[in-house]
């Protein structure tokens, strides 16, 4: 019997396309895979070496909070945290304590709920007041012509269950110049009252944008800056993470009450941005953040410091989650905190938890690579018929 050709007509395909399917699968599934230039930088013992792992302080108590997409500390009343749902909600703020505990819900009179995403806190016109302001930035459809911000001064009084209105709600009418974007990250300024907003990209390409604090006056549309793009790092992909939502998305962010440390929260991460002096909030984000400490959440959208800038808390989404059954129906979600240590102290020596560790291959390789397994599998599949068809 002749032997069999080895030519590229005849060659048998099944040992050629199983070595390149399983060469793909170990590129995916390899930490090293795909290494990348995340953009963090290494800071030496700076903010993100001084966060000690992660607690459940509690859980929210109010199970009707399942969409709490932004939040901020009260810079009047000790332990009490703000916090607003995402879009379908009424116009409304929300009181928990550091634990969680329902300290009611607070309608904004006034004010329309399209689609809230993130709440911050700072100046205002009255420089003895503190004011939160309420980020009507949402917009999946990249179709609104403008969006909205309600400033609204924080209350004297600590929020009780009775659920006072917070009064006095001014609408701040932003238009951006590229057009229509959706944004979830919204940051006062605590020094200048500035106010900025970073968009949220899938590609991880968001736009900073900034409108300055003697511009945030109610009335005629105020045209926002485009001060520069960054670039946001996305978490090592592992098999615990790899269910989560995309970490290129900005989905949040706060500021510290000094000023010198922004925060920007994604689906899997906590980016910190060390604020230089002379900076501005803006500029800040302009430079390369470093991997602070998180937990894997179901859909992290809010993260806010404390009052005092000696933690930081965030919360996640919970209702896609009772939907898929992963999250119980009857509980709210945990409230987890991060306490910052003084630079003069020692260190945090923990190693960081699943989720917490520099991103090296992009969310996308996961389905992708899925995908090209599938089509590879066809496509030798195919060769292998017509190579038998040749050999009859």
């Amino acid at each position: 019997m002749a032997p069999r050709s080895t030519s590229a007509h005849g060659r048998r395909p099944g040992a050629t396309t199983l070595a390149g399917l399983v060469l793909l699968v170990a590129l995916i599934w390899s930490p090293a895979a795909g290494a990348q230039d995340t953009g963090a930088q290494d800071t030496g013992a700076g903010f993100c070496d001084r966060v000690r792992p992660g607690e459940v302080a509690g859980r929210v108590a109010d199970a009707g909070l399942e969409e709490i997409s932004g939040l901020a500390a009260s810079q009047v009343h000790d332990d009490v945290l703000w916090a607003q749902q995402d879009s379908g909600s009424a116009p409304e703020l929300a009181a928990i304590d550091g634990s969680g505990a329902d300290l009611g819900r607070h309608p904004v009179p006034g004010a329309e709920a399209i689609d809230w995403e993130d709440l911050a806190v700072g100046p205002g016109p009255d420089p003895d007041l503190s004011y939160l302001y309420v980020g009507d930035i949402g917009d999946n459809g990249a179709d609104r012509p403008s969006v909205t911000v309600y400033r609204v001064p924080e209350p004297s009084s600590p929020p009780t269950a009775d659920g006072a209105p917070l009064p006095g709600a001014e609408a701040l009418t932003l238009t951006y110049p590229g057009g229509p974007a959706d944004a979830e990250a919204l940051l006062v300024d605590p020094r200048s009252g500035d106010l900025v907003i970073v968009t949220k990209e899938i590609s991880g390409r968001s736009t900073v944008l900034e409108a300055a604090a003697d511009s945030l006056v109610p009335g005629a549309p105020i045209e926002m800056t485009a001060v520069g793009e960054i670039e946001v790092p996305g978490p090592r992909l592992t098999p615990e993470n790899a269910t989560l939502l995309p970490g290129t998305l900005v989905t949040g962010g706060d500021v510290s009450s000094t000023g010198d440390v922004v925060l920007l929260r994604t689906y899997r991460s906590v980016l910190a941005y060390e604020r230089a002096e002379g900076e501005s909030l803006s500029e800040a984000l302009l430079g390369a953040p470093c991997f602070a400490r998180q937990r894997n959440e179901p859909q992290g959208e809010a993260v806010a410091f404390s009052r005092d800038a000696t933690s930081y808390t965030t919360i996640s989404e919970v209702q896609l989650a009772r939907q898929a059954g992963t999250a119980a129906t009857g509980e709210g979600p945990a409230v987890h905190r991060f306490e910052v240590v003084a630079p003069d102290a020692p260190l945090p020596t923990a190693p960081p938890g699943v989720g917490e560790e520099e991103g090296r291959v992009p969310w996308w390789a996961v389905p992708l690579g899925l995908a090209a397994v599938v089509v590879l599998g066809l496509v030798g599949v195919v060769v292998l018929l017509r190579w038998r068809r040749r050999r009859r």
